[in-house]
């Protein structure tokens, strides 16, 4: 921990600076669900997003990459994610939508 008083204030704007510039770069994107499609799953989300190149690769990716699905780490690649959820993976954000 810092002693944010005096002169021990730098290291902690630093932080904070290099806290704000990481934020900065995430990705954003918006997946939209089709008007019948009620779900899609975290492996199709994946593959969309250019995350992964197949569908084979996602138990292995999620067994070795930090995925959050709303905040929470999420390891189960048939996870349904409905409107308003959050998948958020190594720089890339997804927001799933409804058109």
């Amino acid at each position: 921990t810092y002693n944010i008083q005096g002169n021990n204030l730098f290291p902690f704007l630093f932080i904070s600076c290099i806290m704000s510039i990481k934020e900065s770069f995430v990705s954003k994107k918006e997946l939209f669900l089709k008007p019948d499609q009620e779900y899609i799953t975290l492996q199709a989300v994946l593959q969309i997003g250019d995350v992964i190149a197949t569908g084979g690769m996602a138990k292995a990716y999620l067994a070795e990459t930090n995925v959050l699905v709303n905040g929470e780490p999420e390891n189960r690649r048939g996870r349904k994610l409905y409107p308003n959820d959050v998948v958020e993976t190594e720089g890339k954000q997804f927001v799933i939508k409804i058109k």
